[in-house]
């Protein structure tokens, strides 16, 4: 897949500092974006974690770890992107509830807020948003100051941003903040 040669130096950073906000016994939400599957690789060490994912790639490196629960939301395959969507994948996110929801996107505006490139996988994240006590969106560089078809919402429908590098004020608007 091309998106997965892209920025792997930034995706590994960020993958690393979402690590460090996850504990023992947690249920995750973790999209299928190439930097949600670099966190799932990290994920070993940890005990009791159970992790939702519509992404098959995704749920296929999480079945390699030891102590990790795996549940895939099953749906419609988008075969480019190796992801599940459609109504069988949001009424399983559902399902669920996480104290952590992970996820990407494919552009971030200060403005225009959270976007992606197909409004099925915003769809699924929005599913992820809203089961999910706390959410964290996962964006390297490449992806500030770009806007996309699919809009997930204004910078205040996540509580956390992660980036590669330090994001601006005009970036710092988490849930309850405008």
């Amino acid at each position: 897949m091309l998106r997965e040669a892209e920025n792997p130096g930034p995706k590994s950073i960020i993958a690393q500092k979402a690590r460090a906000l996850i504990r023992d016994g947690q249920t995750l939400f973790l999209d299928s974006s190439t930097t949600a599957c670099r966190l799932a690789e990290r994920l070993t060490g940890f005990g009791r974690l159970r992790v939702v994912t519509h992404g098959l790639k995704t749920a296929m490196i999480l079945s390699e770890i030891p102590g990790i629960q795996v549940y895939a939301t099953g749906g419609k395959l988008r075969e480019n992107a190796q992801s599940f969507v459609g109504t069988q994948a949001t009424e399983a996110i559902a399902r669920f509830h996480a104290d952590l929801a992970f996820f990407s996107c494919r552009g971030i505006h200060p403005e225009g807020g959270i976007t992606d490139s197909n409004e099925d996988e915003a769809d699924v994240k929005k599913a992820y948003l809203q089961n999910a006590s706390r959410s964290v969106l996962l964006c390297d560089s490449s992806k500030l100051g770009k806007q996309y078809f699919s809009r997930l919402g204004g910078l205040d429908i996540v509580d956390g941003i992660l980036s590669d590098i330090p994001l601006g004020a005009d970036y710092i608007r988490h849930k309850g903040r405008k």
